[in-house]
């Protein structure tokens, strides 16, 4: 998962400006008098009906680090903290304070301890609006994307607060693939682009391509696996953050088919069938299009590996009395059908034995 990945790079982070403070000097304390510190992780996205804040605490260590990360009670309070969301409306007026609530969620591996992790969470007890693009895709949003919102957590037993705050962000218009068209086409060999424009407070872009299929088994016909390949298209900054930049994501559309033989094995005894189904119909293809806040756009940019031979990077963090990130992030997923052209070629073009039906 992206947000456990995101967690343990903090969580390494926080554990490498621990280490900063110790000393080489036999003449003093090698760790400093305790306290806790807040290690915060929280994303919101107003297309998501519950929001998951994962908060947890840095620990310092005179045994062996990598050991004690391992165990749950080093970076997992052992009691419940105090945490609330206000939203806020553009005018500064308080809509909703929510009253955070645990959930637990697998970590499946990684420096820190795996297993089950503690998340808190709030969520939203209706519909904010629902924008329907097609027959095959819409919009559907759980909270205001003009509001914004403050995270507070008081810690009951020292009485530590920590507080932090972001804006959402608003819809953005993608143009090409044009939302509304059913139908997307792989079969040009001529540059073509994802076209959008960015949103306010919106930083940093994301683009894919996902293609699903079903794996049939001759012999068994009941038998049948789900498959996705994931074609992505990059990542793009906005020069502002005031929204309305035109953002090109660009590609080949041929490649699709390029992708496909890459990763799809031969296998004489599977018949392959384009799409998934789900309650709406069958899905042949997926545009997905994330856009994040500067904070998170900021975050990303002090955790990604570093092409210098000097590795000593800033910590960056927008929250107060603690360290972490509270931001925002925005996706929209457009689904559409493979056109005719695209489905002949899958069948009986260079991907032929791959015994596309």
């Amino acid at each position: 998962m992206k947000l456990m990945k995101r967690i343990s790079q903090l969580f390494v982070l926080a554990f490498l400006a621990m280490l900063m403070l110790w000393s080489c000097d036999n003449e003093l304390e090698i760790n400093a008098e305790y306290r806790d510190i807040n290690v915060v992780y929280g994303v919101l996205d107003p297309s998501k009906q519950r929001q998951y804040i994962r908060i947890n605490r840095a620990f310092l260590t005179e045994d062996n680090a990598m050991v004690a990360a391992t165990i749950a009670d080093s970076s997992n309070y052992p009691y419940m903290l105090n945490v609330t969301v206000q939203e806020f409306n553009k005018n500064n007026q308080l809509v909703k304070t929510y009253t955070l609530l645990t959930d637990t969620l697998e970590k499946p591996g990684g420096v820190f301890s795996v297993g089950q992790q503690p998340f808190y969470y709030f969520e939203s007890d209706q519909i904010f609006s629902i924008n329907s693009y097609s027959e095959l895709s819409s919009d559907t949003l759980y909270f205001d994307p003009e509001n914004y919102f403050k995270l507070k957590i008081e810690n009951p037993v020292t009485g530590d607060i920590t507080e932090a705050e972001t804006m959402l962000l608003t819809n953005f218009n993608v143009t090409k693939p044009a939302p509304y068209n059913k139908f997307v086409s792989f079969i040009f060999n001529n540059q073509a682009a994802v076209e959008m424009k960015s949103v306010p407070n919106g930083k940093v872009y994301q683009a894919k391509f996902i293609f699903y299929y079903r794996d049939v088994f001759v012999d068994n016909p009941t038998d049948t696996i789900i498959n996705e390949i994931v074609w992505d298209l990059g990542t793009l900054k906005s020069e502002r953050i005031s929204g309305g930049e035109e953002l090109y994501f660009s590609y080949i559309p041929y490649t699709f088919f390029n992708i496909v033989k890459q990763r799809i094995p031969d296998n004489p005894n599977v018949k392959r069938y384009h799409g998934k189904f789900t309650e709406n119909g069958r899905v042949d293809v997926q545009l997905v299009i994330t856009a994040g806040a500067l904070e998170l756009s900021a975050y990303m940019d002090a955790n990604k590996p570093s092409g210098s031979i000097i590795q000593d990077k800033p910590l960056y963090t927008n929250v107060t009395n603690g360290i972490g990130i509270f931001s925002s992030k925005r996706m929209v997923t457009l689904n559409y059908y493979l056109n005719a052209l695209t489905v002949d070629s899958l069948r009986n073009g260079s991907t032929e034995y791959l015994n596309f039906q």
